[in-house]
């Protein structure tokens, strides 16, 4: 299960490589056959193309930071923060298993997903006209030209979806284990429950740490690994 985490959270870490490399949204233009994607810092315009050097009929340009887009760059900045934190998050689950790290990458993330449907506002407030197209909807098509969101956009879901699932995984591993303490150490806590001499919870709690510790003492001279994950004041020697 362990493996299974960190295969998920290193896919999850591709998908938001290329949520914060690729576009996040495109216009097409049916007329001109023209698209133009956009990313925080570039903006692509694909004319059509015929042959097999389609690259050619690109133009990459960085998008200026000016009044008149100020509220469309806030919205991707801020989608694109949220994607470079689930990122951080994510190596670290990858490389350390973490189940708070987990939690936290897929959260970054869907806060980056959700955030970004604000961008439909966002070209509306900076609109000097607003009919139909982007200003209105998050994604469509007319007769003149299509818009919605691009490759980042869908990669940062994906990122998501994958984190989620590392998160379940890791969390049903982290139960299965308490359980499994938990029922080695019963017959210890029923013992001591039902001795005579033991009256109070205080001293019964010290009781079972003082066994605890036997159990770390007898694993360490046997030369195997003590259990991990007891709780107690003298779990750790």
């Amino acid at each position: 299960i362990m493996l299974a985490v960190r295969v998920l959270s290193a896919i999850a870490v591709i998908m938001f490589l290329i949520a914060i490399v690729f576009p996040w949204y495109y216009e097409y233009n049916k007329l001109q056959q023209q698209t133009t994607s956009v990313q925080f810092f570039y903006l692509i315009t694909r004319a059509p193309c015929d042959s097999g050097l389609c690259f050619q009929n690109s133009e990459y340009e960085f998008w200026d930071f000016d009044s008149s887009t100020k509220m469309e760059r806030f919205v991707f900045g801020i989608s694109l923060f949220f994607v470079i934190l689930a990122l951080g998050v994510a190596i670290k689950v990858a490389t350390f298993i973490s189940t708070f790290g987990s939690y936290m990458s897929a959260l970054f993330s869907l806060i980056s997903f959700l955030t970004f449907f604000c961008i439909t506002p966002a070209i509306r407030y900076e609109a000097l006209q607003c009919t139909e197209g982007p200003c209105n909807n998050f994604g469509g098509s007319t007769d003149n030209r299509a818009w919605g969101p691009s490759v980042g956009f869908y990669a940062c879901a994906a990122g998501f979806l994958f984190m989620l699932v590392a998160s379940i995984v890791d969390f049903t591993l982290n139960t299965e284990d308490d359980e499994l303490l938990d029922d080695d150490l019963l017959p210890t806590k029923i013992s001591l429950s039902s001795s005579p001499s033991i009256n109070s919870k205080s001293e019964q709690k010290l009781a079972v740490d003082e066994q605890t510790r036997l159990l770390f003492l007898d694993a360490s001279r046997g030369g195997i690994k003590p259990p991990t994950g007891i709780k107690g004041q003298n779990a750790v020697l």
